[in-house]
């Protein structure tokens, strides 16, 4: 489902969209949405990334959280460079997840 949002805009932010949507041979709400949508994605992908190095997260929460994969996040964490956070901890996690999914095979 859609929903309209009506907005305010610069004069020249709005030229400048529409310059893009003719170039792009695309109409200007198309390409509004579409840049909404990127800038969201950007946004989520900051916030869950800081509340990963405040470590009030962890790589798999940040990643669901951002709508992402673990590997993007990962991708995500590298390019900002930041540290991997993998305590003792995560790492017991991880031994127990995989012990479970061998039993099931």
């Amino acid at each position: 489902m859609l929903k309209i949002i009506e907005t305010k805009l610069q004069e020249s932010t709005a030229g400048i969209i529409d310059d893009l949507a003719e170039e792009s041979h695309t109409d200007t709400p198309t390409l509004l949405a579409r840049l909404i949508e990127h800038g969201l994605r950007m946004e989520l992908l900051k916030r869950s990334t800081q509340l990963y190095i405040e470590g009030k997260v962890s790589m798999w929460k940040a990643a669901q959280l951002a709508d992402v994969s673990l590997y993007e996040m990962i991708a995500e964490i590298k390019k900002r460079g930041v540290p991997i956070q993998y305590e003792v901890e995560d790492f017991e996690a991880d031994i127990k997840t995989l012990k479970k999914l061998k039993s099931s095979i």
